[in-house]
């Protein structure tokens, strides 16, 4: 486990759309799940990796197998936001997600925020059990919103 760096962006988007394709899939048509992703590949990890209010770290095993990105230190004066957490299928279920996911929440403890948020596709119930499993609980006090396809849950947990 280890911070990005600018050399990682390239493997990092590989590794966000591979994640982030098996994630989808069975939720969208093989088309609409392109043209998401082709969407998804014009996000700009080395301008993320460069913010000072936020961490991306990876997770390795010959090679990157995950990715977290989370605003720790938010500049606006509003939430922390674990923004994204993408591994591998092949690296499901060896303790890749948790490890990525205690990165996270460490930087944000380390900012001395108690509290930090994340929003999950309500339909991706894989997703969903994993952050149950690991302490978040749904906030009761955000309204759910959509990210333009499926409803999204706020979910919170605390520090």
């Amino acid at each position: 486990m280890r911070l990005a760096t600018p050399r990682d962006a390239g493997v990092v988007a590989s590794v966000y759309l591979e994640s982030w394709r098996a994630g989808y899939q069975g939720l969208l048509t093989d088309d609409a799940l392109e043209v998401q992703a082709q969407m998804r590949a014009s996000y700009d990890w080395n301008a993320a990796i460069a913010q000072a209010d936020r961490i991306v770290a990876v997770a390795e095993d010959d090679g990157i197998v995950g990715v977290v990105e989370c605003e720790h230190t938010p500049l606006t004066g509003s939430r922390p936001w674990l923004h994204m957490l993408y591994v591998l299928p092949s690296a499901w279920g060896t303790g890749t997600a948790t490890a990525l996911l205690d990165k996270a929440l460490a930087a944000v403890d380390r900012s001395r925020h108690r509290t930090v948020w994340l929003r999950v596709v309500e339909a991706q119930s894989r997703a969903r059990r994993f952050y149950e499993r690991q302490g978040w609980r749904l906030d009761d006090e955000m309204l759910p919103a959509t990210n333009g396809l499926f409803r999204l849950l706020h979910y919170r947990h605390d520090i």
